[in-house]
This record gives structure tokens, sequence and C-alpha cells, in this order.
């Protein structure tokens, strides 16, 4: 006899992250827009909704402030950007027509810049650059995770079990705002403090697995850095910002003119004419002091160059758009 066991599903009302996510959806009714935006003529009964959810949203969020005051404010704008991401997300994979899409999104827009701008969200934020939506949800996914891990472990005692159930639940909760194609949509790899945790080449497998979650330090997220980037995030650093790195020998205490010094020392081979030079007049005799000293010039010269290179890097915009860093030091 086959006996199958079927894989608890996660309660989502029993998730300590979902407590306030659930306060602050109060009256939302999200499906109610979904179930518009399955129809190609749904525009009109969208936009309705639409005008009614930016008020709703915004006085729930207002409502809740001082309770967010004594437990953390940042994790009440991160759901406030998140239920907006989900919007957004339900639009731009919806059956409307583009024109139409972009014309109720242009009314989500409008309502949020001005309330972001001038500070009616006391202080919240919401990052509009390339990849930002990705790394705010990113962030998300992080914080939800440590809020939930006691209650998961307690949950599901079998890893495995536990796997499955929380993957199946962050689908459910995140596809709907990666469900849709982005246009020319790059391989793109995702940094999280210095470290490379996924590459992903599909729009919709950007949300990390519980494998790639569960081993990152939740003691350390006040200062977690992500990164998304359309280049490996772990390559060898470029030619031109050599010179901003310190040798070794400076790591470990030295001087950086005995530093200089042993990199040029260390290209003299055995025989050649610099080296029979040195020997014959002595080292530090006063000729070979004068050759010790044009030494150091040469290398520090030479730094110089490397460093005004590495500069006028950092100085090109394009830079920035290839390879994007996201500190956040708020949350």
């Amino acid at each position: 006899m086959y006996t199958h066991f079927q894989v608890r599903v996660l309660n989502e009302d029993n998730l300590p992250s979902h407590i306030y996510e659930k306060e602050l959806s109060e009256d939302l009714k999200t499906e109610e827009l979904e179930n518009y935006c399955e129809s190609t003529d749904g525009y009109n009964d969208s936009y309705s909704f639409i005008a009614i959810f930016n008020g709703k949203l915004i006085s729930n969020f207002t409502n809740k402030r001082y309770e967010c005051d004594k437990t953390s404010y940042s994790k009440c704008c991160r759901n406030l950007n998140y239920y907006l991401d989900l919007v957004l997300g339900i639009i731009k994979s919806s059956k409307i027509s583009e024109p139409e899409q972009i014309k109720l999104i242009e009314l989500i827009d409008v309502h949020w810049k001005l309330s972001f701008q001038y500070n009616h969200l006391y202080g919240c934020k919401r990052e509009e650059n390339a990849y930002s939506k990705e790394k705010r949800c990113i962030l998300k996914q992080l914080h939800d995770y440590c809020d939930d891990k006691t209650y998961l472990q307690g949950t599901f005692s079998d890893e495995e079990k536990r796997k499955t159930a929380y993957n199946k639940y962050q689908k459910s909760k995140w596809e709907k705002i990666f469900n849709h194609l982005e246009p020319n949509t790059p391989i793109l790899y995702i940094n999280i403090n210095d470290r490379t945790v996924k590459k992903f080449e599909k729009y919709n497998d950007v949300l990390l697995t519980y494998d790639e979650i569960h081993s990152i330090g939740c003691d350390k997220l006040q200062s977690t850095k992500i990164e998304i980037s359309d280049k490996n995030l772990q390559p060898e650093a470029p030619a031109e910002t050599r010179g901003l790195q310190p040798e070794a020998s400076q790591l470990a205490g030295e001087g950086p003119q005995k530093a200089d010094l042993q990199t040029e020392m260390d290209q003299v081979s055995p025989g050649s004419p610099l080296l029979n030079i040195l020997l014959s007049v002595g080292f530090f005799s006063p000729l070979g002091t004068w050759l010790r000293t044009n030494i150091i010039k040469k290398n520090k010269t030479r730094n110089y160059i490397n460093e005004e290179a590495a500069y006028e890097l950092l100085d090109d915009p394009n830079y920035y758009r290839r390879n994007l860093s996201y500190h956040l030091l708020s949350n």
C-alpha cells in the first residue's frame, strides 16, 4: 500500500510578515482589478477602480502611521511600494490595449509621485531608477523571510517540505508583479553584499528561492546592499581601476614608497642593465640613491594616471547604467 504525503500549504494569514500587509490592503480588493483586466474592454472599470484604489491605499497608510512608528516604518514603506508594484504588474500583464494600459499607469504615477515628492508619506520613498522595482522587491523578500523564518521552521520540521511550501507561496505572491514581458531584458546578475547569488535570463525568475535566500544573515539586513547588473559582478577589476587598489604590502602596514619601489624592483630580472648598474655603483651610494628616488617618482606618476582614468570612468553616466548599486542604509 502506498501512502501519499501532501505538502502542507502555507497559510498566509499566519505569517508574521503578512500582518501589516493585510491591514494596509483593507478594502483594496485587487482581485477586482484582475477580473477587469482579463477583458479587452475592461479599461473603464479599471480606471474607476484605480481612482478609488489610490485614495484608499494612501488613507490606509496614513491611518497606520503611528503604529508604523512603533514597529518599523521601513517595513510599512516596503509594503506600500509592494501594493503599488502589484497593481502596476496587474495592468502590464492585462489584456487591455497598450495605449489604455499607459493611461492607467499614468493615473497611478501622477497621484503617487506628487505624494512622494511633497512628503505626504512622512519620508517614505519610491525609487524609479533602472532596476529599482526589482531591487526593492528582493529587499522586501529578504525582510519577509527573516520575519517568517521562525514560523517556517516551527511549521515545517522537514526542510524539503519547508522549501517546497515556501517557494510555492512566494511564486503566487510575486508572479503578478513580474508576470509580464519587459522588452529587451538582458541576462542579469543579482549580487547581495558583494556576493553573486543569482543569474537569471527570464524576467519572471528575478525573485530568490528558499535555497538562495535562507543563508543570508538576518542580523545584517540593515546594511544590505543589492546590485543588479547585465554583467557578472565578480570579474577581475578592470585595468583602469587597479591604480585605486592598495598593494598588499600597504595593507600590511608598509609605506607607499616601499610598495612602489618593490613593484619596480620586481620587474628587474637577473642580468638586466639596471640591476648591473645598481650592483656596480652600490644601491645606497649617491648615484644609487638618485636611481631609487627616480624609480619611486615614476611609480607615483603611473599610479596618478591610473587614478585619473578610474575617476573618468566613474564620471561616465553609462558606467552607472551598466552596473547599479543600491545602498540600503535606512531599511
